[in-house]
């Protein structure tokens, strides 16, 4: 019976090293092809022709012009540097969508956490007529697609004028995904604390700030990477309050780097994913706290 376990484990553990390597391997091959010359890019991803994939050009009919399929390769015929000194010393246009884009997400996610974290006290601690009855409508807005509520957004954001930068962050600081999110962390907070501070002549400022919110670092973490990865990657919103290609976050100005400049995509791809990969590592522990409590809660 023993031995049925360890290999019925062994083999599962097999499955999900298998499953991790195929999810990880589109950024092993980001990674490794962002060493890559940009020659070589060109030569591999790009419809041009060149002298260095001339002989791998096809003809789908005699007389028509040339073309050559993707040679993809997980290793680069020399390992070079040069994406990533062009893309930071000589190509201030991709620093500039970066920046664009630390503009538009580090408001949001602050905001949200100012905003959530007494927002959610509220709803849980809180009497007052009608509360169920609006987070009700704050979990169907939450349900809707984006591209349902761009509609209004962009009519409220023409009729008030608001600059395109404000009609993004305004409705993603009011996102009704992070008290929803902290008030269910709430939900399995001891009430006794909270009854025995209150006792004791505690206001609910004193109490939200000295005993709830300590506790509740790993959910505010949570809180953090979700609401960052979302609007880092934000596209919808962006090209229809965005008209100006200079004011564009990263997400949108990506798509246009492999027309505009094929050798430099895969390196501002991966200067793309870096920060969204080190916010995760930095809140890993918190995040792993959150998912612990939550087994132990359910």
């Amino acid at each position: 019976m023993i031995k049925r376990k360890t290999w019925q484990s062994g083999l599962l553990y097999i499955c999900i090293m298998v499953l991790a390597l195929v999810t990880l391997l589109p950024i092993v091959l980001l990674l490794t092809n962002s060493l890559m010359s940009g020659r070589e890019i060109v030569s591999r991803y790009s419809m041009d022709i060149t002298i260095f994939n001339v002989l791998n050009t096809e003809y789908i009919k005699s007389g028509d012009a040339p073309f050559h399929f993707v040679e993809m390769a997980f290793l680069p015929d020399y390992i070079t540097f040069h994406q990533y000194f062009k893309l930071f010393f000589n190509s201030p246009e991709y620093l500039r969508l970066f920046w664009n884009s630390v503009i538009l997400c580090v408001p949001i996610v602050v905001g949200q956490c100012i905003i959530s974290v007494p927002a959610a006290y509220a709803f849980e601690r809180l009497q007052w007529k009608y509360k169920e009855f609006l987070f009700f409508i704050y979990i169907i807005v939450m349900l809707m697609p984006t591209q349902v509520l761009l509609v209004p957004h962009y009519l409220l954001a023409e009729l008030v004028t608001l600059p395109p930068y404000l009609a993004i962050i305004l409705p993603g600081i009011f996102s009704p995904l992070g008290v929803f999110l902290l008030r269910q962390q709430l939900k399995g907070f001891p009430h006794e604390c909270l009854e025995a501070a209150q006792v004791d002549g505690a206001a609910h400022r004193t109490i939200l700030h000295h005993i709830v919110l300590p506790n509740m670092k790993s959910s505010v973490a949570v809180l953090v990477v979700i609401t960052f990865a979302d609007y880092w990657n934000i596209v919808d919103q962006a090209i229809v309050f965005i008209k100006n290609a200079f004011d564009e976050p990263m997400s949108v100005g990506l798509s246009r780097v492999m027309q505009n400049d094929t050798g430099m995509f895969f390196a501002t791809a991966c200067f793309y994913m870096f920060p969204i990969v080190i916010l995760f590592m930095s809140c890993r522990d918190y995040i792993s706290q959150e998912l612990s409590f939550a087994g132990v809660k359910n």
